[in-house]
């Protein structure tokens, strides 16, 4: 492959924002969705009031449970926000230097094609997930048509996968290519 493997401070800050803004962004979904969910924990709150002879019922704990987690999930919303800023600046990164900062003049490997249909779908999957989100937190979930909440709610199916093959790709670039890619990704060359 003949891209640049030099990794300039620009793209760097970039592509570990988005790294941090994702963890973040999956660690309150998985909070969300396991530990903190509204029926467990308002089982939970449910039990434990009941030991004081105090009877509520699972509706108004479950209630409970969304105010607390809603602390919580303000870094998800927070982290949307972010995620949504380091698109824009990425993208016109992107127009400015260019993919994989090519010579103009060189016609792209196969190789190279299926990284940009890779990572350009990856990029519009991540801003429908900003749009949606904004919609729902902007425009109130009663708005937003049914497919958007589903689909805003399914996008986490897409990057774990693109995380995994990222993964295997960069252990690839290092032991085929001795490419160094990680220690340049940190320090940029």
């Amino acid at each position: 492959m003949q891209t640049q493997r030099k990794f300039t401070l620009i793209h760097r800050l970039l592509h570990w924002g988005m790294a941090i803004t994702m963890m973040t962004i999956l660690l309150t979904i998985g909070l969300r969705n396991g530990w903190m969910n509204k029926t467990h924990m308002g089982e939970l709150i449910q039990s434990g009031v009941a030991e004081y002879g105090v009877t509520i019922t699972l509706k108004e704990t479950e209630e409970i449970a969304k105010s607390i987690r809603s602390v919580m999930f303000n870094w998800h919303i927070w982290a949307g926000y972010a995620m949504g800023t380091l698109l824009l600046l990425r993208g016109f990164y992107y127009l400015k230097k260019g993919v994989f900062y090519r010579d103009p003049q060189s016609t792209p490997t196969t190789h190279e094609h299926l990284l940009g249909i890779i990572y350009g779908t990856f990029y519009l999957l991540c801003t429908f997930s900003v749009v949606s989100g904004l919609l729902f937190y902007l425009g109130g979930k009663e708005n937003i048509p049914a497919i958007v909440k589903d689909l805003h709610k399914l996008s986490l199916w897409y990057v774990i996968p693109f995380l995994c093959a990222h993964l295997v790709g960069m252990v690839l670039s290092e032991v085929r290519d001795k490419s160094k890619i990680v220690s340049k990704m940190f320090g940029g060359e």
